[in-house]
């Protein structure tokens, strides 16, 4: 996993590095074991709200705001980089 500079994150954020496979549709996913690890890349200036999750190979956009339930507000990303 790599995390930028200036990453907030509140509580209960997960981040995920692999997933269980699914390749085979005639055996249980229990059965199948986990798939390969991949990374997550969080870029820099990134707020990850409580409770988001983050799945295996995603990465983030810079200057993000990530939520996991519905706001008020809409969200976007800033306006200017930081230096």
């Amino acid at each position: 996993m790599t995390l930028g500079r200036y990453v907030m994150m509140a509580p209960r954020v997960v981040i995920l590095g692999r997933n269980h496979r699914t390749d085979d549709l005639t055996v249980p996913m229990i059965s199948q074991g986990d798939g390969p690890p991949k990374g997550v890349v969080v870029e820099d200036d990134v707020w990850i709200g409580t409770g988001a999750i983050i799945l295996p190979g995603r990465r983030t956009g810079a200057q993000l705001t990530a939520i996991s339930r519905p706001a008020r507000r809409r969200c976007r990303q800033n306006r200017e980089p930081r230096p």
